[in-house]
């Protein structure tokens, strides 16, 4: 799999001006129009993909896509491994590669990573779910021990709102808690997307079709996991 740290990003895409300011907030601050819920952990967000292209008609995934094409490439033609190609789509469509993402993650979770699991070969999902005190079982942690704060900066997602460390300046003490805890879901019996096309259009194409099947499947299966985990209902 590709390391994030060790790829070049493609040329930044050219923006229309009069846009400048809703990228800036829908990348930094969250995006309202998204509607999430307790068991969406992800969306993909096909209409800031396609009105924020370089290309009319185009799409800001099919063009990274296109950029890392190498990620795709199957070692030999007799192992075209569709676990392979789903977690390389899954990790140009996400954060940090594409930034705001094809795929979006809801604000209130910090990070939902896909990789191969190589020992046995199915995919696996890593959420990193950030808990409150108020969430964690037995006695309630003192006042004093600062917890993750609600992102003040942003705006809309209400119920989902991004969660931050403590802010220094206003800290009731020197020790803070940040607790976080990972869901591992294995993809042991999810049907993927055959990985049939390996460059040009075709590449782009497919890999957006496995994302999408991606989202559906993780929804489906993990959403009500987190949803208990947080307490929620879905």
């Amino acid at each position: 799999m590709r390391k994030a740290g060790s790829c070049t990003s493609p040329q930044p895409t050219a923006v229309d001006p009069r846009r400048a300011l809703t990228i800036v907030f829908t990348t930094a601050l969250g995006d309202p129009r998204i509607p999430w819920s307790p068991t969406t952990l992800v969306t993909v967000d096909t209409a800031y993909d396609t009105e924020n292209t370089s290309n009319t008609g185009g799409s800001r995934f099919a063009s990274y896509v296109r950029q890392y094409e190498k990620d795709f490439q199957p070692w030999d033609e007799d192992d075209v491994d569709p676990v392979r190609f789903a977690a390389a789509a899954w990790g140009i469509a996400t954060g940090p590669v594409m930034s705001p993402g094809y795929v979006r993650t809801r604000p209130d979770l910090h990070s939902v990573t896909a990789f191969r699991d190589d020992y046995d070969g199915p995919l696996v999902f890593k959420i990193t779910v950030p808990l409150r005190h108020h969430q964690l079982a037995g006695p309630r942690l003192p006042y004093e021990w600062a917890d993750w704060e609600t992102d003040r900066f942003q705006y809309g997602n209400e119920g989902f709102k991004s969660l931050v460390g403590p802010d220094p300046q206003h800290t009731r003490g020197p020790v803070s808690v940040l607790t976080t805890t990972t869901v591992l879901y294995r993809a042991t019996d999810w049907k993927l997307p055959a990985a049939a096309r390996f460059t040009g259009p075709g590449l782009a194409d497919d890999a957006t079709e496995a994302v999408h099947a991606l989202v559906e499947h993780l929804n489906r299966d993990a959403g009500p996991i987190v949803a208990r985990l947080l307490g929620a209902q879905g």
